[in-house]
């Protein structure tokens, strides 16, 4: 709703975007209906890295069902399917050309094999949690996705992240201390860092303008730009968060705590 205000002032003033068709009204009701990710958007248009959101929002509607079907298998057909999942990405990976750096048009052929494999290992974990050495996997997990990143293989990268988040949830089901210690600052810019991350389109367009005015060519004055797009997206994200964010999320909280004796004096 910023950038339509934004968007809006600007073809009111005269300021056009450097490609309109990003900001056309279909492009909008996409975005707002959460639905550019899945296939029927032709360009990333108006907060374009909301793509990411929409695919986890189709993930999120197909979830309970998914949620059944892999609850009714046993423990080796799900763990055939847990190894089927790196496959499916390993073929998604060579087949497109930009790996698996895929956004709003094939996203979901890399989100679901994924998706899938998180719902498995959150069943398979607590067993596994006794007779596989946590703090083992985390270090080969760190490795994998190093080697993956220097190899330039997304798979090889996703599997490596995919050990490192297994191990911590089977350290955290057997009730052992954390592998890493608590920094509140690191907590923080965790907290912060999905507003972060939805924020920066709209600053880039912001800053597209500004500099267009003045006439300065970004890649002349990188250090500025990177450091005016890093603060001002700060900023942003951490008004957002504070204004919206998070009293959004105070708000739906209450809501399930007056939702919940409800539903417990239903049963």
């Amino acid at each position: 709703m910023l950038l339509a205000a934004i968007a809006a002032a600007g073809f009111a003033l005269g300021v056009v975007p450097h490609d309109p068709g990003r900001f056309s009204l279909t492009a909008l009701w996409q975005d707002l209906l959460l639905i550019q990710g899945w296939g029927v958007a032709n360009q990333l248009a108006w907060n374009y890295p909301s793509w990411s959101i929409s695919t986890e929002w189709a993930g999120y509607l197909i979830f309970p069902a998914l949620c059944y079907a892999i609850g009714r298998f046993r423990t080796l057909p799900s763990a055939i399917l847990l190894m089927v999942c790196p496959a499916i990405l390993a073929i998604v990976d060579h087949h497109f050309a930009h790996g698996l750096n895929l956004t709003f048009a094939d996203s979901l052929w890399r989100f679901f094999p994924e998706f899938i494999a998180g719902i498995i290992t959150a069943r398979l974990a607590p067993t596994a949690a006794a007779h596989a050495p946590p703090r083992g996997l985390a270090v080969i997990g760190i490795a994998v996705t190093i080697l993956g990143l220097l190899l330039g293989t997304d798979t090889l990268a996703v599997a490596g992240l995919w050990l490192l988040i297994s191990s911590l949830a089977m350290q955290a089901d057997i009730n052992k201390p954390p592998f890493f210690p608590k920094i509140s600052l690191l907590r923080f810019l965790g907290v912060l860092s999905y507003a972060f991350y939805m924020s920066f389109a709209t600053v880039e367009l912001f800053l597209a303008q500004l500099y267009g005015r003045v006439g300065w060519d970004p890649t002349h004055y990188k250090l500025l730009y990177a450091l005016a797009m890093t603060l001002l997206t700060f900023a942003l994200s951490l008004t957002l968060h504070r204004l919206i964010e998070r009293p959004s999320r105070q708000s739906i909280d209450r809501w399930l705590e007056q939702i919940r004796p409800k539903k417990a004096a239903a049963f």
